[in-house]
């Protein structure tokens, strides 16, 4: 994909029409006449206002782009959501350049800098979303493989409808997939990139499509907020995003192996709470079905040990789930219900590996 953009090479007053594209290695300029230029991503800054984005390179005599096209400022955030925000490009991006151009030094360097777990924060956030992507699809094929997941169209269209409510909530550029797993252990989790994954143990644990929702909005903001990114940074430092950066599918799929391990912190998990809260209600859906189902499962985990995960790799007080008690009887209009008139749960013995 590209878009019309007018250059300006920082020597001369003189402007030239160039074709924009993200290219492997930097923002790439297509020249009229053929010629390309090309802008490693670490040597960018810009601004963004209501018609126009305004790029240049760092430097003494910095060259510059301005690109008026409808849709360049979103993918440009897509790709890069903290470079018009900041000023800076995205510093993930330089681990690129490091690898390839800067020697061992640079990249040591950068390792010793992320292990600082504030600054390891920073960097998750400019982190590009198409390297997320990326780390998200190791880790569903680690934790939720093809051979485990529910094929069922009936089943996926339900639970596709109910995060359909939630996606316009979210106002991100993040693409949500859902996978539905044949595994009894009640769990689900969130991997960097946009994908979800429900254990059929959870869904059968539901007595409402609200519930699901609940257990929906609370994982999306896991993805929004880059909580899975972060745990990845802190547990896997340097190694993450090298392997992200090189595109070693192999590499990928061995550090995400120990996603299992890792856990995110009781802030992230607080955050995903109300702004999962904040999102059902903006969706007009019962906010009560994300506080009902942890209550079921909190009652239920006494009786069986081992089989409920979900609140131990979501760690929810009791203090918590009053606490979002309390948000959601702040709503002050009537829920839409959902799926009204259809028997809850499904059945899912149709997900079934061995019926396949």
């Amino acid at each position: 994909m590209t878009w019309p953009g007018t250059y300006f090479d920082g020597r001369t007053a003189a402007r030239h029409d160039v074709a924009v594209s993200f290219g492997a290695d930097g923002l790439e300029l297509r020249h009229a006449g053929g010629a390309l230029t090309v802008w490693p991503y670490w040597s960018i800054r810009g601004t963004a206002s209501q018609s126009r984005v305004d790029l240049e390179t760092k430097g003494e005599l910095p060259e510059k782009l301005t690109v008026a096209a409808p849709g360049f400022e979103p993918e440009l955030r897509r790709q890069f959501p903290a470079l018009l925000d900041s000023g800076t490009a995205a510093t993930g991006v330089v681990l690129k350049v490091a690898g390839i151009g800067f020697g061992a030094t640079a990249i040591l360097g950068v390792a010793l800098w992320i292990a600082s777990p504030w600054i390891g924060q920073a960097v998750a956030s400019l982190i590009p979303v198409s390297w997320e992507e990326k780390l998200g699809e190791a880790v569903v094929r680690a934790l939720a493989p093809e051979s485990k997941r529910c094929k069922d169209p009936a089943i996926a269209q339900k639970m596709e409808r109910i995060l359909d409510e939630l996606k316009q909530t979210t106002g991100t550029g993040y693409r949500f997939r859902l996978y539905v797993v044949d595994d009894k252990i009640v769990n689900a989790f969130a991997a960097p990139g946009g994908f979800i994954v429900l254990n059929r143990g959870l869904i059968e644990k539901t007595r409402s499509p609200e519930e699901v929702a609940g257990v929906l909005a609370h994982e999306m903001q896991h993805v929004v907020q880059r909580h899975g990114t972060r745990a990845m940074l802190r547990g896997l430092g340097i190694r993450i995003l090298l392997a992200a950066m090189i595109g070693d599918a192999g590499w990928l799929y061995d550090l995400t192996g120990t996603l299992g391990e890792l856990h995110f912190l009781r802030q992230d998990e607080e955050s995903a709470d109300i702004e999962g809260m904040k999102s059902m209600q903006a969706a007009r859906l019962d906010p009560m079905g994300m506080v009902e189902l942890l209550k079921t499962l909190d009652k239920e985990a006494g009786d069986l040990p081992g089989a409920i995960r979900y609140l131990s790799s979501h760690p929810q007080t009791r203090d918590r789930i009053a606490a979002m008690e309390k948000l959601a009887r702040q709503a002050d209009y009537t829920p839409r219900r959902l799926m009204q008139g259809t028997a809850w749960p499904p059945p899912l013995d149709s997900c079934s590996v061995g019926t396949r």
